[in-house]
């Protein structure tokens, strides 16, 4: 359960994560667009300048120099929309050749506290915890190998309806015999087993098994920390990205 929510957070992000960079890449080219048609201007007026002889050519080479630089810039960012558009198009399960229109682009965040950054939520968290969990129980269970196991056992037995008749040789006659049979026996037995010879080998596992638990615990606290200074991080991303 936790690995398919986490899967999907995973997926969702990665896919929210190219549609602002789409975004943000066709912004980019809005600007550069801007600024090459500012220089186009410019270099329009020098010409006239130098033409009037009020600057020198030197100038001018400048000014086309800067021109050239900001067009092929220009250009590199255009393919780089491209590329962003057909890694958006791959997230959302489109062919690499759709259009793309971004519509809802309009935001007004509010940026969170730093108290407010929490984790709990995180799937990733979740796992680490039953991990915990899972470690912390196969230790009780090599415990429990190496205890002293009793059992009991309880039983009834009954004889009954049993008739006897038989003759007993005196030697100076014969007795006649009738002995009837109707009695019960309780049974009770009690097994105790004790693992002595196997105790060198469940206390090395024993050991294993807490360190194990250990190693889990720090795991889950070393990946707390990482996972609380990523949110802030995202959060102090997002205040900076909105002031």
């Amino acid at each position: 359960m936790e690995n398919q929510r986490k899967t999907r957070m995973e997926v969702l992000s990665q896919a929210d994560n190219a549609y602002w960079t789409y975004l943000a890449t066709l912004k980019k080219v809005g600007m550069m667009e801007a600024y090459s048609a500012m220089m186009d201007t410019l270099c329009q007026q020098l010409q006239s300048t130098v033409d009037a002889q009020m600057a020198t050519d030197k100038d001018l080479l400048q000014v086309k120099a800067k021109q050239s630089k900001i067009r092929y810039q220009l250009q590199k960012v255009r393919s780089g929309v491209e590329l962003c558009r057909m890694a958006l198009c791959s997230q959302i399960g489109l062919s690499l050749d759709t259009a793309v229109f971004l519509t809802d682009t309009i935001l007004n965040p509010m940026a969170p506290e730093l108290g407010e950054v929490s984790i709990e939520n995180r799937p990733e968290l979740a796992l680490l915890q039953k991990q915990v969990e899972a470690r912390k129980q196969q230790s009780k269970m090599v415990l429990g190998d190496m205890l002293p196991t009793a059992g009991l056992a309880l039983g009834y037995t009954y004889i009954g309806n049993i008739d006897l008749n038989t003759s007993v040789n005196t030697g100076v006659g014969t007795i006649p015999v009738n002995y009837e049979m109707d009695f019960s026996i309780p049974l009770a037995m009690v097994a105790v087993r004790i693992p002595i010879t196997e105790w060198g080998a469940g206390s090395q596992k024993m050991k294993k098994a807490k360190l194990e638990v250990r190693n889990a615990e720090l795991d889950l606290a070393q990946n707390e920390r990482l996972l609380t200074m990523e949110a802030r991080q995202a959060a102090l991303n997002l205040r900076e990205g909105i002031c």
